[in-house]
């Protein structure tokens, strides 16, 4: 059994094509795994990394929200995470004129902390494979929530289960998780320097971001006791130094199909991609015009403009990285190895046709569901119309909600967006890759393609189409608002939902666009549902052809589940970015003087900052220069924002926090070449708190 065992682990590792590639689940890291991150330099055992019965590094992850990773760092409850993963709570912490995000914040005692809503903390205690008994249920037809309440009926209310597929279906885990609600600000930089460069940096290199926040995870008013927290290094690192880390990847896709690589880069990204600039543009515009409109819209355009540039960056590196070489490459020999058996044949013969086929249909609706739920009913024109609509009855219209979310309706920031978002949807859906006849879209697409010049003749639709949405509707005046309210709660045949809406009908315009987008958004959901379904199929068996032809020695895409990435502090030069150039692995405050001084429109930071890096006033744990940054060959994707960065001896050495562009392709091929994710060096974050913030209270909770 032992000399099976070795075998199986020397084929894992003689397949994995990088030791930098993969997001390993923590159940099976010593299976899989655990030779390759020896070699690579790890010094711990696998029960240090992951146990169920005993503590362990994946006990002091956690996850932040559903977007982003955290870890503790005291046995108070303290949580070190990205600034951006809770720049939403900040920017409400900041409203009334607080200054937090000018100034940062540091809370000295506990009772200063921040209370957040709507924010989360979960941690997991445990996982389990499941793969048996979850297909056998399935067998017997039964949905996986009837299978989950089945395996988890001793669960209490202290703990969650949930069951997870991977490999397309072919793997089922259960997680046994524990989530706090309760969790509040502790301590963050000004925004300027906790995202400094801002959208001029985003996904690049080098950086100088102290892109972190400490949070604080509360029970029952209490701080908890983690059973585990993380201790930091504070030596600092070096090139090729081993690196690990471990958080909640959010999605990717390294197995499909050159076509799907091609539907992703020619479809589906450029729709996303044209939906947020004719958002961001304007928002741009409005933030330019004074401070009061740049604090207002900060976060809403950080947010947007995240995805904006990833996707953009997505596609260059697909193109420039090999992934379309190596993508052909594994088709190749995957359709030789079909065709070397007439077993697989049979089995796997039509696996490529039916599964471009599915792709295709799967992305086109996909595409356009993108562009009717983000592109058109989250706009904030169609809010309060988009609740009258989709709602039962119309208690709503009735309410001081109603009143009050049209009242902060801003016309300014939105009305620019409306006509050529309605037409960005027409554009995809007369496209030749998503073809719907003109019956079922928006009635302004059936009359204008593209948006006219003053001198057009159509011109004066879109004029009339605009005004009466602006200057007739009751869903974006406060006056016209009040006024009708008053009449449908004071007539009494308005009493009568169905006689309102059909007034509105009649009458408001945006009631009717709001009606015809919600329309069409079931149509486009309900077609999504099904394409998405016959792709999941077909995506089931690719994985398992796969994971056969590889013997098993493949890592599940992500899921938002757990997992171990690992690799090497590690330099970066890319030729069709950089040319000859090459980055060190690390910056240093010399880089932030530069920037200021190339281009102070895009570079800002306050006076206070400045003047401790011109003193070289760096404290205890730098003298001669301050290191902010590091890359290491760790493979990342969304939801690692805030990932901790972990030395060979199980130390925290830094903050994940981005990828550099080219390396966004990491989501569906990993090159070690091209793909670096970039982190907060723990000695730039102990310089903000020790010098800037003067916080001693939670450098004294910290085990250095």
């Amino acid at each position: 059994m032992k000399s099976r065992f070795v075998m199986l682990v020397c084929l894992l590792w003689s397949a994995i094509a990088s030791a930098s590639e993969g997001m390993w689940i923590p159940l099976l890291i010593e299976q899989q795994v655990f030779p390759a991150m020896q070699e690579a330099g790890c010094k711990l055992t696998p029960e240090q990394i992951y146990c169920a019965k005993q503590a362990c590094l994946t006990n002091a992850i956690v996850r932040i929200g559903r977007g982003c990773t955290g870890s503790f760092v005291s046995n108070e409850g303290l949580v070190l995470t990205n600034f951006h993963c809770v720049q939403y709570q900040i920017s409400k912490a900041n409203e009334g004129g607080k200054g937090y995000l000018e100034n940062g914040f540091f809370a000295s005692t506990k009772e200063e902390e921040i209370k957040t809503a709507r924010l989360s903390a979960e941690t997991m205690c445990a996982m389990y494979d499941v793969t048996a008994q979850v297909l056998e249920m399935k067998g017997k037809g039964l949905s996986l929530k009837k299978i989950t309440d089945s395996l988890t009926i001793d669960s209490t209310k202290d703990f969650q289960y949930s069951i997870e597929e991977f490999f397309a279906g072919n793997q089922y885990f259960m997680f046994k998780t524990k989530t706090y609600t309760d969790v509040r600000l502790v301590a963050f930089m000004p925004a300027e320097i906790a995202q400094f460069g801002n959208n001029a940096d985003n996904w690049s290199w080098p950086r100088n971001n102290a892109d972190f926040a400490l949070l604080r995870v509360y029970e029952n008013d209490k701080p908890i006791q983690p059973r585990k927290f993380l201790e930091i290094n504070k030596e600092g690192v070096k090139e090729d130094d081993f690196s690990m880390v471990i958080g909640f990847p959010a999605e990717t896709k390294m197995y499909g199909t050159l076509k799907e690589l091609d539907l992703i880069t020619n479809v589906l990204n450029p729709a996303q991609i044209s939906m947020r600039e004719i958002r961001l543009r304007l928002i741009w515009q409005y933030m330019e015009k004074n401070d009061k409109n740049y604090q207002e819209c900060y976060a809403l355009h950080s947010s947007l403009s995240n995805y904006y540039e990833k996707w953009q960056a997505e596609n260059k590196g697909i193109v420039t990285s090999g992934a379309l070489a190596s993508r052909a490459e594994r088709e190749e020999n995957l359709k030789k190895w079909i065709a070397s058996s007439e077993d697989l044949s049979k089995q796997y013969g039509d696996l490529f046709a039916v599964y471009d086929s599915c792709a295709t249909l799967y992305y086109n609706s996909y595409t356009t569901l993108v562009l009717y739920l983000e592109g058109l009913w989250r706009m904030r024109t169609l809010l309060p119309s988009s609740i009258a609509v989709s709602s039962p009855n119309l208690d709503f219209i009735r309410s001081a909600k109603f009143l009050d979310i049209v009242q902060k309706y801003n016309p300014e920031l939105e009305k620019q967006a409306l006509v050529p978002m309605i037409l960005l949807t027409g554009l995809y859906e007369n496209g030749d890759n998503c073809s719907i006849t003109k019956e079922k879209r928006l009635p302004l697409c059936n009359r204008i393609s593209k948006l006219p010049s003053k001198e057009d003749e159509d011109h004066k639709v879109i004029v009339s189409f605009l005004d009466s949405v602006f200057n007739k509707s009751v869903f974006t005046d406060f006056n016209r608002a009040k006024k009708f309210q008053k009449i449908i709660t004071s007539k009494k045949k308005f009493k009568d939902d169905a006689v309102v809406r059909d007034y509105l009908h009649k009458t408001d315009a945006l009631y009717r666009l709001t009606e015809d987008v919600w329309i069409r958004l079931q149509e486009r959901m309900a077609q999504f549902n099904a394409e998405k379904s016959k792709f999941d199929s077909i995506n089931c068996v690719m994985n398992k052809a796969l994971y056969t032809y590889y013997n098993g020695a493949m890592f599940p895409d992500a899921n938002n589940t757990m997992r171990i990435s690992f690799g090497a502090v590690k330099s970066y030069a890319n030729p069709h970015t950089y040319g000859n150039s090459r980055f060190p692995y690390y910056t240093t405050e010399s880089r932030v003087f530069k920037k200021i001084n190339d281009n102070a429109r895009e570079y800002k930071s306050n006076e206070k900052f400045l003047t401790l890096l011109k003193n070289k006033d760096f404290g205890t744990y730098e003298k001669d220069s301050l290191i902010m940054n590091f890359i290491t060959t760790c493979q990342t994707s969304g939801g690692n924002s805030g990932s901790p960065v972990i030395d060979a001896n199980g130390k925290l050495i830094g903050l994940n926090f981005d990828r550099n562009r080219e390396g966004t392709v990491s989501d569906f091929y990993y090159t070690e070449s091209v793909c670096r994710n970039i982190c907060v060096d723990i000695r730039y974050i102990l310089f903000c708190l020790e010098q800037y913030g003067k916080a001693d209270n939670i450098l004294k909770e910290l085990s250095l």
